[in-house]
């Protein structure tokens, strides 16, 4: 780890600072095994589940022989990576929370940007980091901790990432909160949630290939050829992608601050309609005014 992102991490206990890995304000010391901070505390029951099952099963995989050109490869078919990376400035500082095995992070880790990806599941990281190591990519640091007690510091963000995520926590709306937190102001927070009826077509899918055998997968290429899944496995997950923009100004009962920009399902039009004339925007090149304010934010606080 260098010594230029001990800013960015922070006690999950009291949000104190951090002087390798010990806590200024608590006096509690934490480990980074494998060079992997350990800034996670023990959770509910439910964020423990899912940090097992993730823990077993990491995802995405990376597949043998892999490369980072190769990478780029598999991000340039997804139209939310093209336009992530075409509106995040290259001297952005971005956050993936829940960030898997790391390969958005690899990806978004290119020009001058310094990307940290974390997440509840080792297993995956130790993946992520490996594949860091393996692509010589420098600017991206993997830390363990939980988005309901992160292990990093507040308001340090341009661009916070959390796609798959929120809809998997006992209580959405304060995970929200918690992750607005971390965005500084005027960053912007991308919320990506799973979509159940834009699902519909990919559960019968799912259904026709499971009934025979996957040796009928209609409509769909991807699933066609990649045989059957454990059950509960993620995979054609779709998700409706929402952009919030930092006011500045965080509501007295959760502590989110928020303006809705854009939104989109299974699709990158509407970001690239928003990116066109909200750019997202690092310290250096200050954002400018927002688009109007929701009447209330997504997570139900009376604006």
């Amino acid at each position: 780890m260098r010594s230029s992102d001990h800013g960015l991490l922070a006690c999950p206990r009291c949000a104190g600072e951090l002087h390798n890995l010990r806590c200024g304000s608590c006096g509690v010391e934490y480990r980074a095994p494998g060079g992997i901070p350990d800034l996670r505390v023990p959770s509910d029951a439910r964020t423990e589940a899912v940090r097992e099952f993730y823990a077993r099963a990491p995802f995405p995989g990376y597949p043998p022989r892999d490369s980072l050109p190769a990478l780029h490869a598999r991000a340039a078919r997804s139209g939310f990576a093209r336009a992530l990376d075409h509106a995040i400035p290259g001297d952005a500082l971005v956050l993936e929370i829940g960030c898997g095995t790391g390969q958005l992070s690899l990806f978004l880790a290119s020009a001058d940007r310094r990307v940290v990806g974390a997440d509840l599941a080792r297993p995956s990281l130790e993946l992520a980091r490996a594949a860091a190591a393996r692509y010589g990519v420098r600017s991206v640091q993997f830390v363990e901790t939980d988005l309901r007690a992160p292990g990093l510091r507040r308001a340090a963000f341009d661009v916070v990432i959390c796609s798959g995520v929120l809809h998997h926590t006992a209580d959405p709306r304060a995970s929200f909160a918690a992750v607005a937190q971390l965005a500084r102001p005027g960053g912007v927070v991308v919320i990506g949630l799973y979509n159940a009826y834009a699902r519909v077509p990919l559960r019968l899918r799912r259904g026709l290939a499971r009934l025979t055998g996957f040796r009928w997968v209609p409509w769909d290429p991807v699933l066609a050829t990649a045989g059957p899944s454990p059950r509960g496995a993620k995979r054609g997950c779709v998700t409706s992608t929402t952009m919030w923009r930092s006011t500045g100004t965080r509501c007295a009962k959760c502590s989110a601050g928020f303006a809705k920009t854009a939104s989109s399902t299974c699709a990158p039009s509407p970001a690239r309609s928003w990116r066109t004339s909200n750019p997202i925007s690092s310290p250096s090149r200050p954002m400018t005014g927002h688009s109007r304010p929701l009447s209330r934010s997504s997570h139900g606080c009376a604006r």
